[in-house]
């Protein structure tokens, strides 16, 4: 019936009838008011919507140009330090630095730690600090001499004389009265070297020279000990030695 009603009156006009018909409907209310309530308007809206053809979407407009560019932003702040010293309140007295940019950080040192172990000032053995380690080799030289090296790892804080320097025998028991170890527990006296002997086999030491050779003594890292290999087949040696600064 709808089909009809377009077909005669077109689509505005189909609108137009519909509303005259709501409103002759309702009759004296649009009488005494002069204006559709609001009820009348949602009852025309919805046969309106019924009756009413959908229109074709329209064609995409154009694009819209470039908006302006904004003005320029304002240089950032350069961040500031500031060394906080030691005994400050800041960063619980250790000392820091105070970094000052878009917001302010406390850089903090660190607490102390233990001391380590061994201790070494400026680098050399401390005085009346000991330091230990082993010695050992064999040949098949025979009657020439033979060097074995001894290094210090941790250097001493001078070298010694020929006179600082010991070498005996000591499976049991001390070989003299300064060096009062024995090759399983080497020990020295401050500013001595002694050199423990556990084993050998056709083999003489002879002396301990400073690792250039020229003369008795050792450097402050090491020394190289002297031997003479006196039979055949086989010579050999093995000890322990203890430093103490």
């Amino acid at each position: 019936m709808f089909s009809r009603f377009r077909d005669h009156f077109g689509t505005g006009g189909l609108v137009v009838a519909v509303a005259a018909l709501v409103i002759a409907l309702a009759g004296g209310a649009y009488a005494a008011t002069g204006a559709l309530t609001g009820k009348q308007k949602k009852e025309v809206e919805k046969i309106a919507k019924k009756v009413a053809p959908k229109g074709t979407p329209g064609a995409t407009g154009p694009a819209g140009s470039n908006g302006t560019p904004g003005p320029a932003g304002s240089n950032g702040k350069s961040a500031i330090v500031t060394k906080i010293p030691t005994g400050k309140p800041q960063c619980e007295e250790l000392g820091g630095a105070l970094v000052e940019a878009q917001t302010t950080v406390e850089v903090c040192n660190g607490e102390e730690g233990e001391e380590g172990q061994p201790w070494t000032p400026n680098g050399t053995l401390p005085s009346g600090a000991t330091e230990t380690g082993a010695w050992a080799f064999s040949t098949t030289t025979v009657n020439e001499e033979y060097l074995v090296p001894i290094s210090f790892t941790i250097p001493l804080a001078a070298d010694l004389s020929e006179s600082k320097i010991h070498f005996g025998s000591s499976l049991d028991a001390p070989f003299n009265t300064i060096c009062k170890g024995t090759v399983t527990k080497p020990t020295a006296p401050t500013g001595e070297l002694c050199i423990y002997l556990g084993n050998k086999e056709s083999v003489t030491y002879l002396r301990t020279m400073k690792l250039a050779l020229e003369q008795q003594g050792t450097n402050a890292s090491g020394a190289a000990m002297v031997f003479n290999a006196a039979a055949e087949p086989v010579t050999y040696g093995a000890g322990s030695w203890a430093v103490t600064g």
